[in-house]
């Protein structure tokens, strides 16, 4: 199994957040096949390449959230969700609790929304929190 084949995957999937991709368009990325993609992805991650995919999009939502500059419809299209009922549901799918409940636990533990650090627990997804106020918005720096 070779690392760079995977995070050359990953900082293709970092750099696209906000689109939609199926397993082919990944695997066409990476100049690989289906089978070889999701084999990489089950012995790195645990996860399949869509759900991994899917962990990063929730990951850049608890950071937009943490800024408090986005309500959830904006966070929903700026990370490419179809709508903000599904980005709700995969939300809470991925980190137990709905994206209001989020918003309420930060707000709580860290006094005023907007300061609190982000913190991953998942191995590869990259963890810096900006708070840049520009209105143009680059998924990708966050």
């Amino acid at each position: 199994i070779r690392t760079d084949e995977f995070e050359q995957i990953v900082k293709f999937m970092e750099d696209n957040i906000s689109k939609k991709f199926t397993l082919e368009d990944f695997a066409l990325a990476g100049a690989m096949s289906v089978s070889k993609l999701k084999y990489l992805f089950r012995n790195f991650t645990g996860n399949g390449p869509v759900a991994y995919f899917n962990i990063l999009k929730i990951e850049k939502a608890k950071k937009l959230i943490c800024l408090n500059k986005y309500n959830f419809s904006e966070i929903s299209d700026i990370l490419g969700f179809n709508s903000v009922h599904y980005f709700s549901r995969l939300f809470k799918k991925v980190t137990g609790i709905p994206p209001t409940e989020y918003a309420k636990i930060q707000e709580k533990d860290y006094g005023q929304k907007g300061t609190s650090p982000f913190v991953t627990s998942h191995p590869f997804v990259k963890s810096q929190l900006t708070t840049d106020t520009s209105e143009k918005i680059d998924v990708r720096s966050i």
